[in-house]
């Protein structure tokens, strides 16, 4: 969640080609970790997340603006539902597919 959208501020000019590059050097930069690891890290980066969406008021969930170049505005809210929450639940989905459960 990025605090600046909320904020009303424009995060510039990311286009998915951007988006793309930052995921992939993640996955680089993170391709050696063990599974507590990642588990750990996973646990962290959601209590940040879930403090943040927490303290955010209704007035910064409604606030919208262009998050990636050629897609439509959307709110915090939109942002948080879709590319956090959404995304999230297409990894768990994946994972539950690629263990059998």
């Amino acid at each position: 969640m990025n605090q600046g959208r909320a904020a009303g501020q424009a995060p510039g000019d990311l286009s998915m080609e951007m988006l793309d590059e930052m995921n992939a050097r993640h996955a680089r930069d993170f391709a050696g970790c063990t599974r507590a690891e990642t588990i750990d890290l996973h646990r962290k980066g959601s209590a940040t997340a879930a403090a943040t969406i927490r303290g955010l008021s209704d007035a910064e969930l409604a606030a919208s603006g262009t998050v990636l170049k050629g897609l439509p505005p959307m709110t915090a809210e939109q942002l948080i539902a879709g590319g956090l929450l959404g995304h999230i639940d297409e990894h768990y989905g994946s994972i539950r597919k690629t263990v059998g459960h």
